[in-house]
């Protein structure tokens, strides 16, 4: 079986999507058209799944006939949500991270995501037999507080 390994970047490439790298310091990542804006500092895994909610986005505005808007529904963020989760994270490798007791650092190194990304993936795609010691440590996590996604956008504070 091959192990699963998705990469934004050569998703993104094979979209047409242009990706710059800007310094933001209140936003991670923003979509203008076809062009991804990735902040400037981010480490490797948060430009892993900031690109890949764009991407997301950038899908949805494609399929769903939209216009592209600066905001959207709270039922559409958290189908972005989960859709970026579900694109990041193999279920086969957390379930067998999860039967080996590992902690959830390791966990979030190994799957290559945010703690964000990871709590959306518990919160939206309803794992099963997930034990609450484990979800509990995630959404306590020091990191949990740091939004992947803009909670406030505001578009004067984003440069």
């Amino acid at each position: 079986m091959k192990e699963y390994s998705y990469n934004p970047f050569e998703e993104a490439r094979n979209l047409g999507l242009t990706i710059k790298f800007a310094g933001f310091k209140k936003l991670n990542s923003f979509l203008i058209e076809k062009v991804v804006y990735l902040r400037e500092n981010m480490n490797r895994i948060e430009k892993r799944c900031s690109l890949t909610y764009e991407i997301v986005h950038f899908n949805w505005i494609i399929y769903s006939k939209q216009n592209q808007t600066f905001y959207h529904s709270k039922k559409v963020e958290d189908i972005l949500r989960q859709q970026t989760a579900r694109k990041l994270i193999c279920p086969d490798k957390l379930y067998k991270l999860m039967e080996s007791n590992y902690d959830h650092n390791t966990i979030l190194e190994e799957l290559e995501v945010t703690n964000d990304v990871l709590v959306n993936y518990f919160k939206y795609c309803k794992i099963k037999n997930c034990t609450d010691n484990l979800i509990s440590s995630i959404q306590d996590h020091p990191f949990n507080e740091q939004n992947l996604f803009a909670k406030n956008f505001e578009p004067q504070n984003i440069l």
